[in-house]
């Protein structure tokens, strides 16, 4: 299109539609970093409890079993916006994600209770003594959240379906509202510690998703069954749905690393707390930077122009790295790591140089988001389990080589980890798509004897 238009004509096409896409992204960045925000608010109710710290740290690591065994539908959100765009294709997803939402609970509940906690909690993640107990309660507390999660996903799915990322966000903010006035209501009044930190963080994600149920209503009753209209079986959406839930599902296994090799590190009692504060200020970065995915699912290059989404996803993951050198400001610095997250002072140059080895995290993240769109739309969910792997492999390898040379402190071998995790992801993502491509275009016979007698 651009091709047939004067060139300033074709640029100032260009930058509309970047904006277009800014007006897109805007708000599910804001909503990605407001869901990482939540758990930053709900930190500072568990870090005030009667363990400080190391209450934060048991807490961390009864969430990372929750976002493990719940990435069995790590998937769901992408099968979704691809495959229930008509009543009968949203049914079935209905179907499959109740399926897997209660296998994703069944699976929780059976951690707590022996003799499998004391495999996950002893055995895997190396605590005891009060700190199992903290991280064992948490697991159990978080289910119900777990389950509002899952009941989610087909209203915003559908309203990322609509490009009304705006009605998404706003009942995200919602959520973060909610958080932000319990948080300090709490603290003041004592309710501090794990268990009030599982309450605070699960009521407002009911309140956040019965707002994205009653906006998406309206376009859910409208949907028909269309000629042509994408009317996939449970069993094809589950298909599609496993590699990318297996992926993520590896991803969170890596929490497991993180536990097993930083709990075991000379240093363990700063490197976890360190390690959960200093992911959890980095997070809403890397989470609305990675939405990139949703924005190249809704803009697709076929419409919007080859080159036009993957310049957007680069020019907002540079800027979105600005936004992690704050910390390096020591007011800022310590306003949040002490004030905030009651870390102790002389933590606070270990969580300052992690955050500057997590720097170019976002900006390889929105690349990688961008990718992932790409493979989505080509049906190519192998290209994002081979991102997913590589990730997974380079991450665990990292940081069990690292920890155990002592190169680095602990509490900055986990960023360390991430940041190469995600180079690696981005460089297996691309390979993988450029290998589809080549697949594609040889069985279109553009390559072989095909193409040589076309050309004749």
């Amino acid at each position: 299109m651009s091709e047939a238009l004067p060139p300033e004509a074709s640029r100032r096409a260009w930058w509309r539609l970047q904006g277009r896409m800014l007006r897109f992204f805007v708000p599910l960045a804001v909503q990605s970093a407001s869901q990482s925000l939540s758990f930053l608010l709900v930190a500072s109710i568990v870090s005030h409890g009667a363990l400080r710290e190391q209450e934060l740290a048991s807490f961390s690591q009864g969430q990372s079993i929750i976002w493990i065994l719940g990435s069995i539908g790590g998937g769901l959100i992408t099968t979704c916006m691809v495959f229930a765009r008509s009543r009968t294709g949203l049914a079935n997803f209905n179907r499959l994600n109740l399926r897997l939402m209660a296998l994703a609970v069944a699976l929780e509940l059976l951690c707590c209770v022996p003799p499998l906690d004391g495999l996950v909690f002893r055995g895997l993640l190396g605590l005891g003594g009060e700190m199992e107990r903290i991280a064992r309660r948490t697991l159990l507390f978080c289910i119900p959240m777990q389950a509002i999660f899952f009941l989610r996903n087909p209203w915003l799915a559908r309203l990322l379906i609509e490009k009304r990322s705006g009605a998404a966000n706003l009942a995200t903010l919602a959520r973060v509202a909610l958080a932000l006035a319990l948080a300090p209501a709490m603290i003041r009044l004592g309710l501090a510690g794990h268990a009030w930190g599982a309450l605070a963080i699960t009521l407002p994600v009911a309140l956040e998703t019965w707002l994205t149920r009653r906006f998406a209503l309206p376009g859910v009753r409208a949907l028909r069954d269309d000629p042509g209209a994408e009317t996939a079986s449970v069993g094809e959406q589950l298909r599609f749905t496993i590699p990318l839930s297996f992926g993520g599902f590896m991803i969170s296994g890596t929490l497991l690393g993180t536990a097993y090799f930083l709990g075991h590190a000379p240093d363990a009692a700063a490197a976890l707390p360190v390690h959960y504060v200093v992911t959890g200020l980095f997070n809403p970065v890397s989470f609305a930077a990675l939405r990139m995915q949703s924005v190249t699912i809704a803009f697709p290059p076929e419409e919007a122009g080859r080159r036009a989404p993957g310049a957007f996803a680069a020019m907002v993951g540079a800027a979105l790295c600005l936004i992690l050198l704050l910390p390096q400001i020591p007011a800022f610095a310590r306003l949040y790591f002490e004030h905030v997250q009651n870390l102790p002072p002389e933590l606070l140059r270990f969580a300052r140089g992690a955050l500057l080895i997590a720097t170019p995290i976002p900006l390889l993240q929105a690349l990688k988001g961008h990718g992932e769109g790409l493979a989505a739309l080509r049906r190519r969910p192998n290209a994002i389990l081979a991102d997913q792997a590589a990730y997974a492999a380079v991450y665990v390898g990292t940081i069990a080589t690292v920890t155990r040379s002592g190169i680095l402190p602990g509490a900055m071998t986990g960023v360390l980890g991430i940041t190469l995790a995600i180079a690696a992801s981005l460089a297996a993502l691309h390979v993988a798509l450029i290998a589809n491509d080549y697949e594609r275009r040889l069985a279109d016979g553009h390559f072989g004897t095909g193409a040589l007698r076309a050309r004749r």
